[in-house]
C-alpha cells in the first residue's frame, strides 16, 4: 500500500488564502480537492494529512524561532480548514512537534507492507531520506540517505530567514555546500561544529541552531537524545499504520 504523507499545513493555508473572499464551505471544499490532487500526484492509494498543532519544541531552544510570523494576519477561514482536516480520522499531529517532524518520523518508520511518500512543496523536507513528491512541479523523486544528511548539515550552517533562525551569518546554502561537499557523512557534524567555533559561536548557540534546523526522524535524532522521552510518538504512529493495514482502509 502506497501512502501519501501530506504536508497539510501548506494545504490549509493555500485553501484559505485562495478563498479569502468566498464562504468557509468553499475553503473546506478546496482543501479536500487539493488533498485528492496531491494524493494523485504521488500515485498513492490513500493519504495521511499531517498538521502542526501546539507550540514547537524549538522555541525552547531559540525563542525567536518563527517569531517573525506572529503579527502577520492569517486567512479568515484558516481555523475552519484546520478543524476540518484535523477531524479526518487519518490525520496525524503531535503536541510540540511541527508537521515536518511528524512527516520525518513517519517517513523513516519502516512498516512491512507500506510504501510512504512525503508530499510537499517545502524543500526543507529533503532532509528526510526516501520517496518524495512535489505536486506543484509534478515531480516524484528519491532522496538518498547521504543527500538527506548533507542537506541537514547545510541547514544547520546556513539557518533559515523564513523560520527566523540565523545559523552562521553570511553562510548561505551555496557556501554551506562548498564547506561540506568533500566531507563524508560521518565527519560532517565535526566540520560544522568547527566552523561555528571558528566564527566565534559557543556550544549553546550551535545547539540552538541545530535544534531549529534538524527535522526529527526515526533515526539518530531520537537515539542520541534530541527528543525528550515525553515527545516520543513511536507508540502512537506505528500502531496507527498497522491499523490501516489491518482494516484495509
Amino acid at each position: 500500500m502506497r501512502i501519501a504523507l501530506i504536508d497539510s499545513d501548506i494545504v490549509a493555508y493555500r485553501a484559505a488564502i485562495l478563498t479569502e473572499d468566498q464562504d468557509e464551505t468553499d475553503a473546506i471544499a478546496l482543501a479536500d480537492r487539493i488533498h485528492d490532487t496531491w494524493q494523485d500526484s504521488a500515485h498513492a492509494d490513500l493519504f495521511v494529512p499531517v498538521l502542526t498543532v501546539g507550540k514547537s519544541f524549538r522555541t525552547g531552544h531559540w525563542p525567536e524561532y518563527k517569531a517573525n510570523r506572529k503579527d502577520k494576519p492569517k486567512p479568515r477561514h484558516l481555523g475552519a480548514v484546520y478543524a476540518h482536516i484535523r477531524a479526518n480520522p487519518r490525520c496525524m499531529w503531535h503536541d510540540h512537534w511541527e508537521a515536518d517532524d511528524v512527516l520525518g518520523f513517519l517517513g523513516t518508520t519502516a512498516v512491512e507492507g507500506f510504501d510512504t511518500v512525503v508530499v510537499s512543496i517545502d524543500k526543507d523536507l529533503d532532509q528526510i531520506p526516501g520517496s518524495h513528491c512535489n505536486p506543484d512541479k509534478e515531480t516524484c523523486y528519491t532522496v538518498d540517505a547521504d543527500d538527506a544528511d548533507m542537506y541537514k548539515w547545510m541547514q544547520v550552517l546556513s539557518g533559515d530567514s523564513t523560520d527566523n533562525y540565523p545559523g552562521i551569518p553570511r553562510v548561505g546554502q551555496e557556501k554551506a555546500r562548498k564547506l561540506l561537499i568533500d566531507v563524508s557523512s560521518g565527519d560532517r557534524e565535526a566540520v560544522v561544529k568547527a566552523v561555528y567555533k571558528d566564527k566565534g559561536f559557543d556550544d549553546f548557540y550551535y545547539s540552538s541552531m541545530f535544534h531549529c534546523a534538524v527535522i526529527i526522524k526515526n533515526t539518530e535524532e531520537v537515539e542520541c537524545g534530541l527528543l525528550s522521552p515525553d515527545l516520543s510518538v513511536e507508540s502512537t504512529l506505528v500502531p496507527f499504520l498497522l491499523s490501516l493495514k489491518q482494516c484495509g482502509t
